[in-house]
């Protein structure tokens, strides 16, 4: 803000307070046009989000050339390949994400080893049995329980939600048969204990 006094500063804080209260409060229509008045550019790089801001606009400064001064946010992220499409991962450096377990991936590795017991027990006589039960082609199931050989600490990962964003199920399916030992899997995962 420059060299001035402290009750315009105190003024401007107000000012950019109240912005930030309009943006937590207004639907989203009217959030864009707000951001589109604050924003004047955002430039998306492999490792960071730059976010050029209008200083003048954000805390209601009176004079021409205050409204054209800009501040650069920076924020780092991470972009990861999810299957077909692209995620840009936000966080704060270090921070941990505890997004839960994918329903989809839990399912999985309960399927994996509800069909490997079945067929162990010899509640089932093959995995041709098995495919027919549950009306899925037979390399399918063959793919489902060869993930009952995962190492266990991938597996307890995997019911965390501590795997690796890009690992759903529908990549995992496609992966099998996995390396049998278990430092192996890890890697071809990318998971590191």
């Amino acid at each position: 803000m420059g060299n001035i006094q402290a009750n315009e500063i105190h003024d401007r804080l107000k000012q950019a307070a109240s912005l930030a209260d309009q943006l937590s409060t207004t639907p989203s229509s009217g959030r864009i046009e707000i951001l589109k008045r604050i924003v004047s550019r955002i430039t998306v790089y492999r490792d960071r989000v730059d976010i050029a801001v209008c200083l003048g606009t954000v805390c209601s400064l009176p004079d021409a050339s205050a409204t054209e001064s800009m501040t650069m946010i920076v924020v780092p992220v991470e972009l990861k390949r999810c299957g077909l499409g692209v995620r840009l991962i936000v966080r704060n450096s270090g921070e941990v994400i505890n997004r839960g377990p994918d329903p989809t991936l839990v399912a999985l590795m309960t399927k994996a080893h509800d069909w490997f017991e079945r067929l162990s027990s010899g509640r089932s006589e093959s995995v041709q049995a098995i495919a027919q039960e549950e009306k899925v082609d037979r390399s399918y199931a063959r793919r489902v329980i060869y993930l009952a050989f995962l190492d266990p600490e991938i597996v307890k990962r995997i019911l965390c939600g501590d795997h690796p964003l890009e690992l759903n199920a529908t990549r995992l399916i496609r992966m099998t048969p996995l390396p049998m030992a278990w430092a192996e899997q890890r890697v071809v995962l990318g998971i590191t204990i």
